[in-house]
């Protein structure tokens, strides 16, 4: 999300992701510790800062995308067009109920 949307804040990660901020911060930490996201201070309000993924941090990226890639693959082996159609549709009816 942070990569496909830039400068992205740690407020709308937080209800991308339908975590409370301070997991997110947590989290945002960790991954700046570990060199794979950077922050830089918003230019429009000093107290908010955009999130920007690092050269490491897409590289990453790219590897767990090619991985999400093929166990979708793998997981829809068998199934049709029209189930996988009708997979979806019920996915989406449940994730607007939970949002309720």
């Amino acid at each position: 999300m942070v990569s496909n949307t830039p400068e992205m804040t740690r407020e709308r990660l937080s209800e991308i992701v339908l975590k409370e901020k301070a997991s997110v911060t947590r989290i945002i930490e960790l991954l700046g510790k570990n060199g794979y996201l950077k922050r830089k201070i918003n230019k429009n309000n000093g107290r908010r800062y955009w999130l920007i993924p690092t050269e490491k941090g897409t590289t990453a990226l790219d590897k767990i995308v090619e991985i999400i890639t093929q166990n979708r693959i793998t997981a829809l082996e068998g199934i049709n067009q029209e189930a996988q159609a009708q997979l979806k549709e019920t996915l989406d009816i449940l994730i607007k109920n939970c949002k309720k």
